[in-house]
């Protein structure tokens, strides 16, 4: 759950306060907005503290049954393919600004088995008025589309449960 809040202030009779004003966006809706395909099966969204820790992302999964305990794992340790560009990409997001970054890299499938060696996206912003940065990767090179509708029919869809920071979504 990520709380906002805010102060209110009347500013037509100097500035006196009004009261606090806030809400609330569950983890659900987050995860909700950041699982589904954009455009192909090796497009997705992750999202990450202000210390490059993982908050979301689409193979955190495999990380977590590594362990029964909570953990904290750094982006690197699941975008770390092309290390000095991912490290220009993880400094950015740590330190909130936004940027678009083009890598030659391996693009996963969701299944964790699948790659194709594509050009990727990354595209990323911090999240007004929180610790926490998004990141938008898309593979710019579209054949691989192609390829995931020939063998949509083969890949398993059953399992949808997500983690996010340690804690169980259905």
């Amino acid at each position: 759950m990520a709380s906002l809040t805010m102060a209110v202030y009347n500013r037509s009779t100097g500035l006196s306060l009004l009261g606090i004003m806030g809400t609330d966006v569950s983890a659900r809706e987050m995860v909700d907005l950041l699982q589904t395909y954009l455009n192909s099966p090796t497009d997705y969204a992750f999202m990450v503290d202000n210390n490059g820790f993982v908050l979301f992302h689409p193979l955190l999964r495999s990380y977590r049954k590594l362990s029964a305990q909570t953990i904290d794992i750094d982006i690197m340790d699941i975008e770390a393919s092309n290390v000095t560009e991912m490290l220009t990409i993880r400094k950015h997001l740590i330190d909130n600004q936004e940027g678009v970054t083009i890598l030659d890299d391996f693009a996963v499938f969701m299944d964790e088995v699948h790659a194709h060696r594509t050009l990727r996206t990354y595209a990323y912003t911090p999240i007004p008025e929180t610790d926490y940065s998004i990141c938008v990767v898309t593979a710019t090179d579209r054949d691989i589309d192609v390829q995931y509708l020939s063998q949509k029919e083969h890949l398993d869809t059953t399992e949808g449960t997500v983690l996010i920071d340690g804690r169980k979504f259905n």
